[in-house]
């Protein structure tokens, strides 16, 4: 999920920005670190039964940031709002007459917030947004009203209210990697929502009661930079599923569907089980925290094991008896501040996940540092102080070798801009030129930048990636890297070319499945 927005442009060379969101009653919120943007007004509208928002914010002085994806122009003329289409859909150029504009707050049940600064031009902001409903709307949509609401209302700052809605999945597992890596251990995989807590930011003012989130945003820019889910992921506060334990025993014990393709079910007993496949699993907000602590108590009575991966997670007592009781692995995710900014809006920084991880350790909780690294190179202070604090505290490291899906993530964690990498004949004359030491490679696939010659330290670090306190969690063209998560004997094979094979026809069946995965949910 990212950022969809258009640009408006008003008098005396204004220009503001709107983000869309699809959900009336959720604002949007830009992470400082992509700019300054002063929020200057929310929108809501309604198109029959669907309801939607608009954020606005100025560009004055400032760029548009890179996590927002431009869509359409609006600008005012004379007597009409010329509308400049970007995308594939409707492209080319549209005139709307300003009176049919002036009518749509009735039409499409308009209202808006406003800040203090934004007063004085509000007419502009308005105009353009009314535009911009309008043209998305079009003609043929039935008015629908909300009571309650005024029409307008001028706030020193904007903090939304937004309703919780809790949704019903078909299913509860699914299944995952062991369809493209049949050596993993990960064989049935538990998300407790469509959205990501990391994406859900509280303000100064946060709250929750239950059933309503008061000054929470919407930033899909402050969910983890490198994350390959983040385009799946919806709006948090309206996609968290409904927790029963009972279905959750049922599918554990094997009545569960784990092929995206068939109905096929188990028929025996889930041996490992993930928390948190696509999303962070723990959400330290109650009753969601609580769904976390019940899903493991079910593992208990199913006699699972589980493998956590986590960055959110803080230390409970109650939560360490049960994951040794079930003989789970926490994997606490360390990866790069600057590009996990809401965990960093919820205190959860790489410290904190030490901390953490210690806490578990010493309570007798497999608890595994889980090393997201750069792994065409050779560790940086980042990494051999972790390093340390591993030696010092006999803490496990699994590391995880860093794919790219972006394009401004490879050239700040590489140095090497993304064409140069995706390009064979480049790549190499390249690196032996940029860099004084030896470094590895990438090699492109499925749009992904995958390190294909792992830099000599992480492998003789690793060794046969069976050692005591370090492991790999790896697969390219070439070759596994599978460090069991600690649960099991970790290997080196070849990569096998029915997996290779397997992986390509899952990945252009899954193009496919999305469609079936919207039925189910």
């Amino acid at each position: 999920m990212g950022f969809s927005a258009g640009v408006y442009f008003g008098d005396n060379g204004r220009k503001y920005i709107a983000i869309y969101n699809f959900n009336h009653d959720v604002s949007v919120k830009i992470p400082s670190i992509a700019g300054n943007l002063d929020h200057l007004a929310h929108f809501s509208y309604s198109r029959g039964r669907k309801k939607g928002g608009v954020d606005i914010f100025s560009l004055q002085g400032v760029e548009i940031p890179e996590i927002v994806k431009v869509t359409k122009d609006i600008r005012k003329n004379k007597s009409s709002y010329l509308i400049d289409d970007r995308t594939w859909r409707r492209s080319g150029k549209r005139y709307l007459e300003i009176s049919k504009v002036i009518k749509s707050p009735e039409k499409y049940d308009i209202h808006y917030e406003l800040t203090k600064e934004a007063k004085k031009i509000k007419s502009e902001i308005y105009g353009l947004t009314a535009a911009d409903i309008f043209d998305f709307c079009e003609e043929d949509f039935a008015n629908s009203l909300r009571e309650e609401q005024p029409f307008e209302k001028i706030v020193s700052e904007i903090v939304p209210k937004t309703e919780l809605k809790m949704i019903t999945p078909k299913r509860v597992l699914w299944g995952g990697k062991q369809d493209f890596v049949p050596d993993c251990i990960l064989e049935a995989n538990l998300d407790f929502g469509k959205g990501c807590i990391s994406g859900w930011i509280p303000g100064d003012k946060a709250s929750f009661d239950g059933k309503t989130f008061e000054d929470y945003f919407l930033s899909p820019g402050a969910e983890c930079g490198y994350c390959y889910a983040g385009r799946r992921h919806q709006t948090f506060a309206k996609n968290i599923y409904e927790f029963d334990k009972e279905r959750l025993k049922k599918e554990l014990m094997g009545e569960c569907i784990l092929d995206f393709n068939t109905q096929k079910i188990l028929g025996r007993p889930v041996k490992i089980l993930r928390f948190g496949k696509r999303t962070e699993s723990y959400i330290p907000i109650s009753p969601f925290s609580d769904f976390f602590v019940q899903a493991l108590e079910v593992t208990a009575e199913t006699k699972t094991q589980n493998i956590i991966p986590t960055k959110f997670l803080t230390f409970n007592k109650e939560i360490a008896n049960l994951l040794k009781k079930t003989k789970s692995t926490l994997l606490f995710s360390i990866g790069f501040d600057e590009y996990e900014l809401g965990a960093l809006e919820y205190g959860c920084n790489n410290e904190f996940r030490l901390e953490q991880a210690l806490k578990y350790k010493q309570a007798g909780v497999n608890s595994i540092i889980y090393l997201l690294a750069v792994a065409n190179k050779a560790p940086d202070k980042r990494e051999n102080n972790i390093f340390k604090f591993a030696e010092k505290n006999k803490i496990k490291v699994q590391i995880l070798p860093m794919r790219f899906s972006r394009k401004d993530l490879t050239l700040k964690l590489t140095g090497v801009p993304w064409d140069i990498l995706k390009d064979d004949s480049k790549q190499p004359t390249l690196l032996k030129d940029h860099y004084e030491e030896s470094r590895g490679s990438y090699y492109y696939e499925n749009s992904c930048l995958t390190v294909r010659n792992i830099h000599p330290f992480w492998l003789n670090l690793i060794k046969d990636n069976n050692k005591e306190n370090f492991r790999m969690c790896h697969h390219d063209s070439e070759d596994t890297y599978c460090g069991g998560c600690f649960h099991k004997k970790g290997i080196i094979i070849p990569t096998k070319e029915v997996s290779k094979q397997k992986f390509k026809n899952n990945y252009n069946k899954r193009k496919t499945a999305k469609n079936l995965e919207k039925k189910l949910f």
